[in-house]
């Protein structure tokens, strides 16, 4: 008597099939959030690109603002509040660590009104408890910049105190939150500086996202590569081939 091989059949064990049904679709589910974030951040760099070429807002008159106006170009003529300026932590340029200086401007002629100025970038320095000396020029100015949100921090622990008088170092900053504990009508998107206007410091430009559509799809080919090895195995290490006796 003699054996010989034929067809395959597929008998998945079943602490195995446990474990693909479980990491399967987690496998999946995070090339397709990957896929989502790539077609969002698409979506954001459009945006900007086509607000960019939009005519100056004029802060004065703008009652509200939306999403919409993020990345616009806008001007304020009003003169700043010295009393309070903040420092968010953590904004690197050219490698260097630095804050991103945020001053308050309030609005001539909207009832006090008032608009947070991202005035750009400024270093460290050797010691963190030096903070920098950051004057701000007196009288009606006029500014040129255009609207964003302060720099994502990605997940925002803890709460920070916006109320401290003079200069503070932040570890992130939210406008409206901002605009509510220091009692003023803020508006809710910040106003960064172009190169070259007054009180501007060393011009920062904030990138859209720090990781681009590119980054994400690579992410996502990552993960259905991985979710693709996962089928290959447990279909191979699950699969068998018939044996057959053969009667001599």
């Amino acid at each position: 008597m003699a054996t010989s091989l034929s067809g395959l059949y597929f008998r998945p064990g079943r602490y195995p099939t446990l474990v693909f049904l479980l990491l399967f679709p987690f496998l999946v589910s995070l090339g397709l959030w990957q896929l989502d974030r790539a077609h969002e951040k698409e979506a954001l760099l459009k945006a900007r690109a086509e607000r960019q070429q939009d005519l100056p807002l004029d802060l004065g008159v703008m009652h509200s603002l939306t999403a919409e106006d993020r990345f616009r170009p806008a001007r304020a003529y009003g003169h700043f509040l010295p009393q309070q300026q903040w420092l968010q932590d953590n904004r690197v340029r050219a490698s260097q660590p630095g804050y991103h200086v945020y001053s308050l401007f309030e609005l001539s002629g909207s009832a006090g009104r008032a608009v947070l100025v991202n005035r750009g970038w400024v270093p460290v320095g050797l010691d963190r408890a030096q903070l920098p000396n950051l004057p701000l020029p007196d009288g009606e100015l006029t500014l040129q910049g255009r609207l964003d949100q302060p720099a994502s921090v990605g997940i925002a622990l803890g709460e920070v105190d916006y109320t401290l008088a003079g200069l503070s170092v932040l570890p992130y900053l939210n406008v409206q939150k901002l605009g509510q504990a220091i009692a003023r009508d803020l508006l809710p998107m910040a106003l960064v500086l172009d190169a070259g206007q007054p009180a501007v410091l060393t011009p920062d430009p904030m990138p859209v996202t720090q990781m681009g559509p590119e980054k994400h799809l690579g992410y996502a080919v990552q993960w259905f590569g991985l979710a693709t090895a996962l089928l290959m195995i447990y279909v191979g290490l699950n699969t068998r081939r018939e044996k057959k006796e053969l009667m001599r």
